[in-house]
């Protein structure tokens, strides 16, 4: 996948729960704060902004990753 943008950045692109839904996480700015996005069923991505959701991506993310 290509994201075009004027800086680089690492952008994760990621699935959980076998799979049921695809999620990109791009870091926003340089304090560790990241954007949620899922791909909706058109193949689009949609930013993700409830707070309760984010909380349970950064959990899986966390997990997956086994700890930072």
């Amino acid at each position: 996948m290509s994201i075009k943008s004027k800086s680089k950045m690492t952008v994760e692109v990621l699935c959980f729960d076998n799979c049921a839904g695809q999620f990109m996480r791009i870091p926003w700015n340089a304090f560790g704060i990241y954007d949620w996005y899922s791909m909706d069923p058109v193949g689009s991505w949609k930013l993700i902004t409830d707070v309760l959701h984010l909380a349970e991506l950064e959990a899986y993310w966390y997990d997956a990753k086994g700890g930072y």
